[in-house]
């Protein structure tokens, strides 16, 4: 494409900026680190100052030393976070990469992090190493040369905190360029950064300190004398050939004096003055006034007059006529402030103005001094001082609707990156970017649903852990309001950043802070928050995000369970109009949470009830990632009580629901309780294949908590292959090996102690099963068990008296009573002590009388389970002292009967549980294995006991007595009488 000819050629000579030019020369020709902060308001040439410093460098004394980066644009949103920051200025001094080599493989990494959808926590430990790899690489190059770094529209760093920030002391987030600016650029050597922009007092201050003697500030004004507007008269007509001079050199120096005064010296204007005249188009007819009247103007009437000037220039711009005038673009362009190019132009205008004719006259309009493209963009911009200009004096009637139009058009472009061929990292960046743009049209077009769009998107950033993109859409939100007052919505948008704030918090892991500053703005005085105590939605969210920071830190369920009920309660009743998405989406996640504290504390019905209410209102408001979660939550519940095909069925959607999200955080998850769901149903190696897949996302990802929960389930599935496998010897001792090394490994990253004391729990029962393989070799035999012993004590050593921690210290006792058990006779006092211990651990109204079960509301079916347990071990070991009897010659009836009772009680404790449990098939199929043995006519009297025992309990053990019945066949072979 051939160049463009502007209307008004730059001038070579910078016009009125000597003392701001030599600053820049000083900054230069220096030493060490040096800051030159530029401001003034629209169009008195901050970005010109910039376009000249390679002049200014090119007649240094050290020109040869320096290293110029070229103008960084603030504007991108890419470049509104520390990495996007950096990235550029690496690119713009290093474009080969091989001085930013250390930062560009840390990088690679970051992005890798993030594209995966790493949690928080891990993407800040790695920014934190990107800025020392970025810092350590600087500084090396910056020895060899003086990097010379321009950064323009600094103005667009964001300051605009909201209330929750000030109530509750939340300092800006590490990724912004503001902290960048303030805390990393000072560990920069031997550079010079000039930074421009609309003032803004706050970033002055912060840059007062921390860079003190080595900032220099440069406020630019229009040219305060006639002198400097003559002068740029005089330049621009050298610059233009002799068959253009004319309509200029034909205007008196009067003339031009009048012009100074009655533009006030502003560059911008003089300059759109000389365009108009060279393109022989009217003037405002003031410029005609003598030189003496307009001297003679008192302030007042001068600012009049300027006035009227500016109305009557930006008049003559919107009536130019011909195929090519500005003026039908302009009135778009007023309004599409992310940028101009042809086919959102042609998308506007509709099919009398193909793209190829958009392109012609954007071209055309590029001439003028009032436009401006971004770096390698061909996306036009008007100049700032041109915006305001038109929405002062030509606005646009039906701004709201062209917004609105301009949103739909950016919708079409962000459904086409799916079929764009850009890798997945770019094509994430262009959503992104896209996404932010469109929130500003959106906004414009309707303020109300602008904001709800705003909140959804926000919402999703969060859990889905892209902490760029959920600031970025702050920044856009925040600046928007800002720029666009709207007292009414301000008070959602108070009360909704405190949500936010909370679940941001709670996304990162942070879930103490997540509490506190929930607690801050419920104790704040701040009139927007009082007022909000009668709010349903936002009293809700706080109270659900407090009972997730609760639960979510495994302590304090009861608590925790009580403030989601209470948001529940708050919300359920209540439909507030225009709020059925937030409604929606505060509900499904509090009975998700209220679910996750059902399964944590073994109360396995509740836990069911909530997260089915939980789907259909994360259906509702289409949060796929939350649906997800509670999906993969609800299989591992299902999975428990035995119910493996709804567990499957549910895992496998939660998976797929992530992959296509490309959540590979989530994918995690879901493959790992994928893999615990196959090792319940004693398909070992699978579910060992699919926690080993969770362990390389988590383990690519660098995330403490699904490495150890992975590792954890491998332990689990590896000690079970071993055990219940048919494997030799010497395979079955890898595979202990390498359970006791996932096991030992899972303990340095679970931070959670309940989930610890599971993993040292697991890691005994590894040593447990290993003696069980090696009980002809005594000694190993004996290491073995003492190291069982060793774990599973220190499993039990907890405090807590909360129904999870119950039924994991039962939980021990019963394991270490297994222990005992292997030993042979001398271990069976040890192993009922032990069983007396587990039992002691679980409430006793939950022991089954003469009455049968108790009648509990929301029982902690966990300690049904132990106590299923705990009987079922009793019985073998009364079943095996009835053998050791009878194979002596004694009696072995008593015991017998004894094993009997408590195979009943057994049964009726798992069927308490859920008739679907795995523990009810394998306590069956334990029993069936020892009965087996015995003579037909024993059978039937143990079978006839079975019944009485049954009978005295009020119990009903049907599948217990058909066993008897279907497999062992006592009754068919031998009447009752015969039994008498």
């Amino acid at each position: 494409m051939s160049s463009i000819s502007a209307i008004v050629p730059k001038t070579r000579r910078l016009i009125g900026r000597e003392a701001e030019e030599q600053i820049l020369r000083q900054a230069i020709e220096g030493d060490g680190l040096r800051v030159v902060y530029i401001t003034g308001k629209a169009g008195l040439g901050k970005t010109r100052l910039l376009e000249h410093l390679p002049t200014i460098i090119g007649t240094s004394r050290n020109s040869d030393d320096c290293l110029w980066s070229g103008i960084v644009d603030l504007y991108d949103p890419e470049k509104h976070s520390n990495s996007g920051l950096e990235a550029a200025i690496a690119n713009a001094l290093d474009p080969e990469r091989q001085a930013f080599a250390g930062y560009w493989k840390a990088r690679k990494e970051f992005e890798r992090q993030r594209r995966a959808g790493a949690d928080p926590y891990t993407l800040e430990q790695l920014r934190k190493e990107l800025i020392e790899k970025f810092s350590k690489d600087f500084n090396t190059l910056s020895r060899e040369k003086r990097p010379i770094i321009a950064l323009d529209t600094v103005e667009l760093v964001q300051y605009e905190s909201d209330i929750v920030q000030q109530v509750c002391g939340i300092e800006p987030q590490g990724i912004e360029v503001r902290e960048w600016l303030t805390l990393n650029l000072p560990r920069l050597e031997n550079a010079v950064f000039v930074l421009a922009g609309r003032p803004k007092p706050e970033l002055a201050q912060d840059l007062r300190r921390a860079f003190g003697e080595r900032l220099v500030e440069i406020e630019l004004q229009p040219w305060p004398s006639e002198e400097q507007t003559l002068e740029y008269f005089a330049a621009v007509e050298e610059e233009l050939p002799p068959a253009r001079r004319e309509p200029l050199s034909d205007m008196s120096a009067d003339w031009r004096r009048v012009v100074h005064y009655y533009t006030g010296g502003h560059p911008l204007k003089v300059t759109l003055t000389i365009e108009l005249l060279l393109m022989r188009l009217s003037l405002p007819l003031s410029f005609g006034d003598p030189l003496e009247e307009a001297l003679q103007r008192t302030p007042a009437q001068l600012a009049e007059i300027q006035e009227q000037v500016e109305r009557e220039l930006v008049d003559r711009l919107m009536k130019m006529k011909g195929e090519d005038e500005p003026a039908t673009v302009l009135y778009y362009m007023a309004v599409a402030r992310k940028g101009m190019d042809a086919r959102l132009l042609h998308y506007l205008l509709g099919e009398g103005w193909p793209e190829k004719r958009c392109r012609r006259v954007l071209r055309s309009l590029r001439r003028w001094s009032f436009v401006k493209t971004r770096p390698r963009s061909g996306v036009l911009f008007l100049h700032d001082e041109m915006y305001d200009l038109l929405e002062r004096h030509a606005p646009v009637p039906d701004r709201e609707w062209v917004a609105g139009r301009i949103a739909e058009y950016y919708q079409q472009r962000i459904e086409d990156l799916q079929a764009a061929g850009l890798s997945t990292e770019r094509r994430r960046r262009r959503w992104q970017t896209l996404q932010t743009e469109q929130l500003y049209y959106k906004l414009l077009a309707d303020r109300q649903a602008g904001y709800a769009d705003y909140r959804r998107r926000a919402v999703e950033a969060i859990f889905t852990h892209q902490v760029g993109f959920d600031m970025s859409l702050r920044d856009e939100m925040l600046r928007f309001f800002h720029d666009h007052d709207a007292p009414i919505i301000w008070q959602r948008i108070n009360r909704d950043s405190a949500v936010l704030w909370v679940e941001r918090y709670n996304a990162m892991g942070l879930h103490e802070r997540a509490y506190q500053v929930a607690a801050d703005v419920l104790a704040s005085d701040r009139p927007d928050f009082v007022g909000g105590r009668d709010d349903p939605l936002f009293m809700a969210a706080l109270l659900a995000g407090q009972g997730t920071a609760l639960a979510m830190q495994g302590r304090d369920l009861g608590q925790a369970a009580q403030l989601l009920q209470d948001a529940i309660a708050r919300l359920e009743p209540a439909s507030p109009p225009g709020e059925e998405w937030n409604r929606a989406r505060i509900l499904g996640s509090a009975y998700n949470r209220l679910g996750y504290i059902g399964f944590m504390q073994k109360k396995y019905t509740p836990a069911i009830d909530a997260y089915t209410k939980a789907l259909p209102y994360l259906r509702q408001a289409q949060l796929w990632a939350h649906l997800a979660d509670a999906e993969k939550n609800l299989a591992r519940v299902y999975s428990l009580l035995g119910r493996h095909r709804e567990a499957v069925a549910l895992c496998d959607d939660s998976l797929e629901l992530f992959q296509r999200a490309n959540n590979h955080y989530g994918e995690a998850y879901s493959l790992n309780v994928l893999g615990q769901i196959r090792t319940d149903m004693e398909h070992f190696y699978r579910g060992y294949i699919h926690s080993r897949e969770a362990l390389d996302i988590f383990r690519q990802l660098k995330h403490r908590r699904g490495i150890g929960l992975a590792l954890y389930a491998l332990g689990e599935a590896t000690r079970k292959r071993a055990s219940f496998e048919e494997y030799t010897l010497g395979e079955a001792e890898r595979l202990f090996h390498e359970a006791e090394d996932h096991l030992e490994e899972a303990q340095e990253y679970l931070t959670e102690p309940l989930r610890r004391a599971y993993a040292r729990n697991e890691l005994g029962c590894v040593y447990r099963d290993w003696a069980a393989v090696r009980r002809r070799h005594e000694r190993s035999f004996t290491e073995l068990l003492g190291q069982a012993r060793k774990h599973l004590e220190e499993a039990a050593e907890v405090k807590e008296v909360t129904p999870e921690w119950r039924t994991h210290k039962a939980d021990c006792y019963e394991d270490l009573a297994q222990v005992e058990f292997i030993r042979g006779p001398e271990g069976y006092a040890e192993a009922l002590n032990w069983l007396d211990e587990a039992e002691g651990s679980i409430e006793p109204q939950y022991r089954i009388t003469e009455q049968g079960l108790p009648a509990i509301e929301e029982p902690v079916q966990g300690y049904w389970v132990m106590l299923g347990k705990t009987e079922l071990l009793r019985g073998h070991i009364a079943f095996a002292e009835g053998r050791a009897k009878e194979d002596s010659g004694q009696d072995p009836d008593p015991d017998y009967q004894k094993a009997i009772q408590h195979y009943v009680l057994a049964t009726a404790y798992f069927e308490a549980f859920s008739p679907q449990a795995h523990e009810l098939k394998t306590t069956l199929d334990s029993m069936y294995d020892r009965l087996r043995k015995l003579s037909v006519r024993r059978l039937a009297r143990l079978r006839s006991y079975a019944e009485d025992v049954a009978g005295g309990y009020n119990l009903d053990v049907a599948r217990f007595l058909d066993m008897f019945d279907s497999t062992l066949g006592a009754i068919k072979l031998i009447s009752e009488e015969r039994l008498v």
